[in-house]
């Protein structure tokens, strides 16, 4: 039994939404741990006055079906609560087995997986939209896995910054916010620029070959005015300039990478194929600075690549938004790479 919102806080003085969701969860997590491999047949969910039921699987529940419940099933009024009660086949069921289950509620780590991947591709092409709430159970049923690695994947994407996290409300995929669109692009071109710096004297010639491919993708998709597949070459070109930084730096980069894509996408580059091919040439300069070990070149040029895009989408999103953190982000690494120091960024050992 969860406690029910006052009425004054939900539509008609009857429980919310996310309060029912919750109870839901609460419901299924109980079918997961207590009848292991048996099929839930519906649930349903009580706010004191009403029953809901909440259809899980396309059908109604038949006499095969006995009911248990979480709280007390309202024969009466439930008071200030709300009761969850789902139903199972009336065998006995199978229990877990018991060594497999104690103390040890991981989620599945497959699926964990899935439903990160899936979301953050979700969310940075734009299918789920800047500002947005967030329902655990629709998204759950929409990827198809259960919500406990669910909330799990909603962690590790608010750690990201593409997701927001909110008391006693649903998450929501955060609203466009021009001091983050700079913040994130600046950080961004400091990182990148000092990675493709440790990394370019590291490249052989099989990363050369692997980064012309990808340049040769993305012509073929531009061409082509496939934008999606155009932008899995695009992230997989600037993974590979980085290739040899460090693990730990690599990661930072691609949430990094994610958070600033959902910017450029929500502009007109996202939209206009002509857009696709702006930086051909500079990727390819980019490229030819990095196989020929000149990494002061690579990162400026990188620098410069990066702050362009950047400054173009605040253009379009936010034109009177202070673009400082981006130009001085620029400078720093264009006055490093132009003054001819002799001293270079050692590759990260972490």
């Amino acid at each position: 039994a969860l406690e029910r919102k006052p009425a004054a806080e939900a539509a008609g003085g009857e429980v919310g939404l996310d309060l029912l969701e919750r109870a839901v969860e609460v419901a299924e997590q109980l079918a997961q741990r207590r009848y292991a491999g048996q099929r839930v047949g519906s649930v349903a969910v009580y706010d004191g006055r009403h029953g809901r039921p909440i259809d899980r699987e396309g059908g109604e529940a038949d006499g095969r079906h006995g009911t248990h419940s979480i709280g007390s099933p309202p024969h009466g009024l439930c008071g200030e609560r709300v009761c969850a009660s789902i139903e199972f086949p009336t065998a006995v069921p199978q229990r877990a087995d018991p060594a497999a289950s104690s103390g040890d509620h991981t989620p599945d780590r497959d699926a964990v997986t899935i439903a990160l991947e899936e979301l953050r591709s979700l969310i940075v092409i734009g299918e789920l939209a800047p500002g947005s709430e967030l329902s655990q159970v629709g998204l759950a049923r929409r990827l198809g896995v259960s919500t406990t690695p669910l909330r799990e994947a909603l962690r590790q994407l608010e750690a990201e910054g593409l997701v927001e996290s909110r008391r006693n409300r649903s998450p929501r995929i955060p609203p466009f916010d021009p001091q983050d669109l700079v913040s994130v692009y600046s950080q961004r071109i400091l990182l990148e620029s000092f990675a493709i710096a440790t990394s370019a004297p590291l490249l052989d010639e099989a990363d050369i070959s692997a980064l012309d491919a990808c340049l040769a993708d993305m012509r073929e998709w531009g061409d082509a005015t496939d934008f999606l597949r155009w932008e899995e070459a695009h992230l997989a070109f600037h993974a590979g300039l980085v290739a040899h930084a460090g693990t730990q730096l690599q990661a930072q980069l691609a949430t990094l990478s994610a958070r600033s894509d959902r910017y450029r996408r929500m502009s007109v580059l996202g939209q206009q194929p002509s857009a696709w091919s702006i930086g051909e040439a500079e990727h390819q300069a980019i490229l030819e600075a990095s196989a020929q070990a000149r990494p002061g070149d690579a990162a400026a040029l990188l620098a410069r690549h990066l702050s362009r895009s950047a400054l173009t989408v605040l253009a379009h999103l936010a034109p009177d938004a202070d673009s400082g953190g981006i130009r001085l982000a620029l400078e720093i690494v264009t006055s490093w790479a132009e003054s001819g120091s002799k001293t270079q960024p050692r590759r990260p050992t972490l």
